[in-house]
């Protein structure tokens, strides 16, 4: 019985050991995780994402945007352009693309975010223009955040023709969006950009259910 007593108590001690070794490592599991997103958005930030499309990747929300861009990361083609009206949720798509590249990559260059409305200036002009134009070329990822907001000029269209050019050349990872529909985009970026696009890239309909002021499922 002595015996019987000690093997019993020895298996429970086993079993609380067992216990408390998964109970840790559930807990540096999850401070692993943690330190590893704060890593992630750490790099976002220094890409350039907005903050406002950082705090929608905490709380997502399904939309036709995100779906594709879920399907397109996983493909190999060179580009994704997504198509929809404002507040479809395309920035917030091209936000989750950036953060999983971020995530799986190093280096500042890793993820350059460019927002077409306030970067048609900074590409063409100043010192760091030339700067600027070789981290668009060369980063693992580029994002094209909301073309055709800018005032198009030829120079603009010229340096968007250049770099996506280059970046089709190379099959680098691109992501575009826009709220213009697929025949005014075609105008207003021209048939060439329109159409490297469409070779090796996928264009995707975001549709046009604005989903601001909708509450988070």
């Amino acid at each position: 019985e002595k015996d019987h007593a000690a093997t019993a108590s020895s298996s429970r001690r086993l079993a609380i050991r067992c216990r408390l070794l998964v109970l840790e490592e559930q807990i540096m599991e999850a401070v692993r995780a943690e330190a590893y997103a704060a890593q992630s958005i750490s790099r976002l930030v220094h890409a350039g994402v907005p903050k406002k499309v950082i705090d929608e990747l905490g709380k997502l929300t399904p939309t036709k945007a995100l779906a594709a861009a879920r399907e397109w990361w996983r493909t190999s083609q060179w580009s994704l352009l997504m198509l929809g009206d404002g507040g479809t949720g395309e920035s917030t798509a091209a936000g989750w693309v950036a953060q999983q590249a971020a995530m799986a990559g190093s280096g500042k260059d890793w993820v350059v975010w460019v927002r077409a409305a306030s970067s048609s200036r900074e590409a063409l002009f100043g010192d760091e223009a030339v700067r600027f134009t070789r981290h668009a070329r060369h980063c693992s990822l580029l994002v094209l955040n909301d073309l055709g907001a800018e005032m198009v000029t030829d120079a603009w269209r010229s340096w968007l023709e250049d770099v996506i050019d280059f970046r089709w050349s190379a099959g680098a990872r691109t992501v575009m969006d826009s709220n213009l529909s697929a025949e005014a985009f075609k105008a207003k970026m021209g048939a060439r950009i329109t159409d490297r696009l469409r070779d090796g890239g996928r264009v995707v309909g975001a549709g046009t259910v604005s989903m601001r002021g909708q509450a988070t499922p």
